[in-house]
């Protein structure tokens, strides 16, 4: 990619300036990236909607329930699990379900 090395001032009014980063905003472009792409013609679409909070804060409790489950599932390929850890890998899987059920009931709003 050729360095840029021109640098190009220019005077806008503050409606203007207002408006230029609300676009690149909604783009979510930088001003210059977004002014740039303008002026050359480049088609600009408007940037899809971020996740909502509730999906990033579902993804981090799925991350946690497979990573119990990872560990689980590690620990049995290495014949880690005995009679003895019986109890114990009862109570995780169990734990990991519920944990699932009620991450499921929340997201489609049966948690209320």
């Amino acid at each position: 990619m050729e360095k840029r090395e021109i640098k190009l001032t220019i005077r806008l009014t503050s409606g203007e300036h207002e408006k230029l980063r609300d676009l690149a905003h909604a783009a979510r472009l930088q001003l210059a990236e977004f002014v740039r792409s303008a002026a050359l013609g480049r088609e600009i679409t408007a940037a899809p909607p971020s996740a909502p909070e509730v999906n990033r804060e579902a993804y981090s409790e799925l991350a946690r329930l497979a990573s119990n489950l990872n560990q689980i599932s590690h620990n049995l390929h290495l014949g880690l699990h005995s009679q003895g850890r019986d109890a114990e890998l009862f109570d995780l899987l169990t734990r990991i379900s519920m944990s699932t059920r009620a991450l499921r009931a929340a997201l489609i709003g049966e948690d209320r």
